[in-house]
């Protein structure tokens, strides 16, 4: 044959009726005498095997071309294929919970789908009027706001604060309002106390809002991309803001030197940012804690006239229309995140609330001891006004009587709960 003619072993011309092979074949050991035949037969060449004619009786396991023997045994495990279920050939393990012939990349995927399918019809459609509260309130906020020096006359002259005007005087509503002690003071005095009262108000909601508006930003952080509730919370944190520097203006100009919430409560408020993450509900019952109550003082006064003065009436109008949108998203998430809580976290928070409404409500209801100890008010007669007075309780039950309801409705009143709604005095028989 020429030199570089490629030819494969088939295409090679058998020598004397056997295969030419490019290794020496082994010659095999001759039969011994008188050997049974069905030794014999065991003990043929294996080249004779090889070139007889495959046997049809006997089961074929293995079909696959054995490859060419050489002196040196191949170091890689075989691959040849045995039948199904032998012991060189297990079927791989399959994984819990996949089904057969299901690929075990489609794990993730079937078990999303079942938590999808397992989320009830009432929880969607719940999402669903949440997330529609929530545009339509963020809707409201563009189109109704209000800027603090843009839309308060600050400078008219009507709007000039002076101590010692008579609209200044504490409405009867107010429990020192209707007291002997202060109905006896001449008229300067009663502006002046009157004047310190609603300044010291302000300041407490300035300081309040100032820690609201962290709390919200912490929160919102985490928020992911196309939340309603990131859009309307940067609206609400806005209009905190224009809150805060339009209770700080009027303070200023009412030349009271008023500090607002005890200092012990003002470093106790700074621990308060990390809660909107860590425990959510309850941080959103602390914002109702400072909002209900005010806003209940103010919505009273503006019903009845209370409010005289031009610059406090503008002042109260503006807090109140926004501060209802505040107010309703509060209770909005509470009312869709509390009942899916867990009972023992449910119950931990049952507890909580009916403190943090009443410290809420004690701190913005009730002035300080150096309102008393600036224009001389006896003792007795601050507790029998603020701090131990019936009327003083009923205002304050009064105050918190929304946020009762709340309560009552998403499952916060329990037993125990209820105790201690009684013990703090705001719990109103009726509910």
């Amino acid at each position: 044959m020429p030199r570089g003619t490629n030819t494969t072993r088939d295409d090679r011309k058998p020598e004397h009726g056997r295969e030419q092979r490019d290794d020496p074949e082994p010659t095999p050991a001759p039969a011994p005498e008188h050997t049974p035949p069905a030794r014999a037969a065991a003990q043929e060449p294996a080249a004779d095997s090889r070139n007889a004619p495959p046997r049809t009786d006997a089961p074929t396991t293995n079909l696959r071309k054995a490859p060419p023997r050489s002196g040196k045994r191949s170091s890689k495990p075989s691959r040849t294929a045995s039948p199904r279920g032998t012991r060189d050939n297990r079927p791989a393990p399959r994984r819990r919970g996949v089904p057969e012939g299901r690929a075990v990349r489609g794990v993730r995927e079937i078990r999303d789908v079942r938590l999808v399918g397992d989320i009830p019809d009432e929880r969607r459609e719940q999402d669903a009027a949440y997330e529609k509260t929530l545009r339509r309130l963020s809707k409201a906020s563009v189109n109704k706001h209000w800027e603090p020096y843009t839309d308060i006359p600050w400078d008219d002259a009507e709007c000039a604060i002076d101590p010692e005007d008579p609209r200044w005087i504490l409405p009867k509503m107010d429990p020192l309002g209707a007291h002997p002690w202060y109905l006896a003071q001449p008229e300067a005095v009663r502006a002046r106390i009157g004047l310190w009262r609603q300044a010291n108000v302000c300041k407490v909601g300035m300081q309040f809002e100032n820690l609201l508006k962290r709390g919200l930003m912490t929160y919102a952080y985490r928020l992911p991309n196309a939340s309603a509730e990131f859009r309307y919370i940067y609206h609400e944190m806005i209009e905190e803001g224009h809150h805060g520097m339009m209770f700080q203006e009027f303070v200023n100009r009412s030349g009271t030197p008023v500090e607002g919430m005890p200092r012990i409560v003002r470093l106790v408020g700074e621990l308060t940012q990390p809660f909107s993450v860590l425990a959510p509900s309850l941080f959103f019952f602390w914002v109702l804690a400072g909002e209900e109550p005010i806003d209940h003082v103010q919505r009273r006064m503006l019903r009845d006239g209370s409010a005289r003065h031009p610059l406090l009436t503008r002042i109260m109008s503006i807090h109140v229309a926004e501060e209802a949108r505040h107010i309703s998203f509060a209770h909005q998430f509470l009312r869709r995140r509390v009942p899916r809580m867990a009972a023992p976290q449910r119950f931990a928070l049952s507890l909580a609330v009916p403190p943090s409404m009443k410290l809420g409500a004690w701190f913005i209801l009730t002035p300080p001891a150096a309102m008393g100890r600036r224009f001389q008010i006896p003792d007795d007669v601050l507790r029998q006004t603020y701090w131990g007075a019936d009327d003083s309780q009923r205002l304050i039950a009064r105050a918190v009587s929304n946020v009762r309801d709340l309560c009552a409705d998403i499952g916060l009143i329990n037993p125990v709960s209820k105790q201690i709604w009684r013990a703090l005095h705001i719990w109103d028989d009726k509910d």
